[in-house]
């Protein structure tokens, strides 16, 4: 196992593959991602200098809480999608918006966001938009 960690090909093999992996954050513009990239690279360097292990680890925990982030988010998604399809979401009829300016501040980033009509943005600004009718 020691020899694995000070092996030279596969320090090369991890930097190339966590190069890919930020340069992915850096392309979809996932600020939050590399900067937990960046952290957590920190971090881990402080109780190890080993960069094999640095880099495995950081790479690890990162894509981790974005795969547990998307999971979330599908469950999500699939929970108001049967609350629909059984008819338990509240009427748009029948809402009493007390506080409109509440409504109004909540709703203002996502129409400022859908001027750069991104696809996947409108998508996740869509599920946002079904949250917060959910919620009055």
């Amino acid at each position: 196992m020691v020899r694995l960690l000070n092996n030279v090909k596969l320090l090369y093999a991890v930097f190339f593959i966590s190069l890919i992996n930020l340069s992915y954050f850096i392309y979809n513009k996932d600020n939050e991602s590399i900067f937990l990239f960046a952290m957590i690279g920190l971090i881990v360097y402080l109780f190890n200098e080993n960069m094999i292990v640095v880099l495995l680890s950081t790479m690890v925990f990162v894509n981790g809480l974005i795969a547990i982030s998307c999971i979330s988010e599908e469950l999500e998604n699939k929970e108001l999608e049967e609350e629909i399809v059984k008819g338990t979401f509240p009427k748009i009829q029948t809402l009493n918006v007390p506080d409109k300016n509440k409504v109004i501040k909540e709703l203002l980033p996502l129409t400022n966001a859908l001027n750069k009509l991104d696809i996947d943005q409108v998508n996740t600004m869509i599920g946002h938009l079904n949250k917060i009718i959910a919620r009055f």
